[in-house]
């Protein structure tokens, strides 16, 4: 078992995106009110992203967060995914659309039709993070 310190600000998203089949977080910032709010996580495979997408691209509604893609310094081969906010939403606005966000990852998981038509399954996460909520 994996034990992580997480901003308490992160807490509910982080939470919510290693729900999503395949998705992996492994840091995450909320910005301290000076910084965007960052999440920075792996993916078993391409549509293992598709819950995060729809939840923070304004599929939903708001907010519409930037998620990007970029190599991996410590391993050439891996891929890492970055969710971040907009760069004029910092401190107690962010922490109010990452809740959003997870909410919405929520919504779309809990949802049995949309989760078949989409092929999600978060029972079958496998693992579980025990977060260091001190």
């Amino acid at each position: 078992m994996s034990k992580l310190t997480i901003d308490k600000e992160c807490r509910e998203l982080v939470r919510a995106m290693n729900l999503c089949r395949g998705v992996s977080t492994f840091y995450s910032c909320c910005g301290h009110g000076e910084k965007v709010f960052v999440i920075k996580f792996k993916v078993g495979t391409l549509s293992d992203l598709l819950p995060v997408v729809l939840a923070s691209g304004g599929h939903l509604g708001n907010p519409v967060w930037a998620c990007f893609v970029e190599n991996d310094t410590h391993k050439e081969k891996d891929i890492v995914f970055t969710l971040t906010s907009p760069s004029d939403v910092k401190g107690a606005d962010a922490y109010d659309q990452a809740s959003q966000i997870a909410k919405n990852i929520y919504s779309l998981l809990s949802n049995d039709e949309i989760r078949t038509r989409l092929g999600l399954d978060w029972a079958d996460r496998g693992k579980q993070l025990e977060l260091d909520f001190d």
